[in-house]
């Protein structure tokens, strides 16, 4: 049988509550346009770094649950399979389920990857004079000399930017002005630069590790928002209200001819690379994007005071929720000490013994004696023993 990981279980619960802290800060513009997009960004990494972390620090506090967690660990040691002196709990099929399926989204992810440079071997660049000005003209401006490979096709619903190294755009195959390819190959490219394909990845990883979990998807949702207007931002920057509206104007010509063209499932996700860098989102995405290139005025001394306090925040935050771990606690126990062990209905053990009031001793065989609050509770093996030493309980000498 497997065992419950509190310093997993508490990785989930933080960084959940800060999934819905950084929802209800994004959907706010005056949030957005206070503080910057990139403390929003700040507090989404600080959320992966949590998940990513399922530590117990030496010192942590201890904080007993005698109701929900209580209730949570029985059902999950219930046993479903009994043979002979084999069993397996509700935890250990879940556990199973939770590795098996992570294995596969993940494989699954990888080879789509591998799937795509190979057909990206194949396909040419798309050469077309307009492509290439607009191009050379985004390129001279980020004194970028590397060659950038750009596909038009009406396999592409919306425009992307695709490869870790070596940058791919997909245009959908539509007429464009001058003004908009420029708009909207620059848009792409910024986002390469950004590394954002490289972001987005890792919190691809994360939904495929926790994908039990809905809230890590809603944090994927939060952050192509988040991504989509730092990129605006930085396209649009240095721009005045009408080429902000010239650049708007090109988000709309692609998002209604995504919407118009009849194409077919199958056919999206042959160039399915929305996965690793995100689509237009419309609705009330995309008019918060509209809204904050129209109204944004950065303050950048500002922005740059309010970013680091979100930084300091959020490290405290991260600090404190290492500090203290729930763990299970029954009241009612059969000695009568609120420390002493408790057994739950099918009489496994739960435990919980602090360095104040426990403590071992070391038998001449071997074995170890357990003693709680100065009275001897009862004589436990080695592997026991090294457990409870390594959540810190003392070992005495006689």
């Amino acid at each position: 049988m497997t065992s419950l990981s509190y310093p997993l279980i508490m990785a989930v619960l933080w960084s959940s509550i800060f999934i819905v802290i950084i929802y209800f800060c994004r959907k706010r513009n005056n949030f957005m346009q206070s503080f910057g997009v990139g403390s929003l960004i700040v507090l989404i990494l600080g959320t992966v770094f949590r998940f990513l972390t399922p530590i117990e620090i030496p010192g942590a506090y201890v904080i007993p649950s005698a109701n929900i967690y209580v209730e949570l660990q029985r059902f999950l040691k219930m046993v479903v399979i009994s043979c002979k002196d084999y069993s397996v709990n509700v935890l250990d099929l879940f556990n199973l389920t939770w590795l098996t399926a992570a294995v596969f989204l993940i494989v699954r992810l990888i080879a789509q990857y591998f799937r795509m440079v190979k057909l990206m071997s194949r396909i040419p660049s798309t050469e077309r004079k307009q492509i290439a000005a607009a191009l050379e003209k985004v390129k001279a401006e980020h004194s970028f000399g590397k060659n950038i490979k750009v596909i038009c096709s009406t396999e592409i619903s919306v425009p992307k930017i695709w490869g870790f190294f070596r940058p791919i755009i997909f245009l959908p195959n539509i007429l464009y002005t001058d003004t908009e390819l420029y708009y909207i190959i620059k848009h792409e490219f910024t986002h390469w630069l950004n590394l954002d394909i490289w972001i987005k990845f890792t919190v691809l990883m994360l939904c495929c590790v926790f994908w039990w979990n809905p809230l890590v998807y809603l944090l994927k949702k939060d952050l192509d928002q988040a991504l989509e207007l730092k990129c605006d931002f930085k396209t649009t920057s240095g721009l005045d209200k009408k080429s902000r509206l010239n650049y708007l104007a090109a988000i709309v010509k692609i998002a209604k001819s995504d919407l118009a063209r009849p194409v077919s499932k199958p056919q999206r996700e042959a160039f399915a690379v929305s996965e690793f860098t995100g689509g237009i989102a419309f609705e009330s995405r995309i008019l918060q994007r509209f809204n904050m290139v129209l109204s944004y005025k950065p303050d950048k001394k500002r922005q740059a005071v309010l970013t680091s306090a979100i930084i300091i925040i959020m490290a405290t935050l991260m600090a404190f929720s290492f500090l203290f771990i729930l763990q299970p606690y029954v009241p009612d126990s059969p000695i009568g000490d609120s420390e002493s062990p408790l057994y739950d209905e099918n009489g496994d053990r739960i435990i919980y013994y602090t360095p104040e009031s426990t403590y071992l001793t070391k038998n001449a065989d071997g074995t170890y004696n357990i003693y709680q609050n100065g009275e001897f509770l009862e004589t436990i093996d080695a592997d026991f023993a090294k457990g409870l030493m390594e959540s810190r309980i003392p070992l005495y000498k006689k």
